[in-house]
């Protein structure tokens, strides 16, 4: 239903010149339990903006930043900067689009950050588009583990330690956008 009005809306295709968006965020990341394992289902929800050069009606280059914070449990989940690519398409009165982002989140001691995204653009005045977009985002983190290490010698004597490691983790969540271009 809230899709309906969209059918029959149109936009123009952007301008040459600057560029702006700015989006609402929300990552949903959904664990399935199998054989009554452990789940780690998250959701996350932030801004999103981002600037740049409309090369022509289809074309757009820009860079931007965004910060995404767990709603569980209040943690900055990802503040990456952007390279960003854009491409404005129009069939008849269907106006889609489709965007890649590339680049660095620095929350969460850092990783690589990559965003692919379709969605609708609808006009609204002059030059102002309003954009639904779903998408992909798989956000890399570094995390420090405790890992508690046993050995036993032979008599059932020994020692325990804890070392840390580092381990690259990459997050992988259903991207939902809601946001305006100006």
């Amino acid at each position: 239903m809230l899709l309906f009005p969209t059918a029959a809306a149109h936009a123009r295709q952007p301008e040459k010149g600057y560029r702006g968006f700015a989006e609402w965020v929300s990552d949903i990341k959904a664990d399935i339990a199998i054989y009554g394992g452990p789940t780690d289902s998250r959701y996350y929800t932030g801004v999103s903006v981002s600037q740049g050069y409309q090369l022509n009606p289809y074309l757009f280059l820009g860079g931007g930043v965004a910060a995404v914070q767990c709603v569980k449990d209040n943690e900055i989940y990802a503040a990456p900067v952007f390279a960003q690519i854009r491409t404005d398409m129009k069939f008849r009165k269907f106006t889609p689009f489709a965007d890649v982002r590339l680049g660095y989140n620095f929350a969460g001691y850092g990783g690589i950050y990559f965003s692919p995204s379709v969605g609708y653009r609808i006009n609204w005045g002059r030059k102002i588009g309003v954009n639904i977009g779903v998408g992909w985002s798989m956000t890399g983190n570094r995390r420090h583990i405790d890992e508690i290490t046993t050995i036993l010698g032979p008599d059932g004597t020994g020692g325990t330690w804890t070392t840390w490691k580092r381990r690259h983790t990459y997050d992988n969540t259903i991207a939902l956008r809601l946001g305006i271009d100006f």
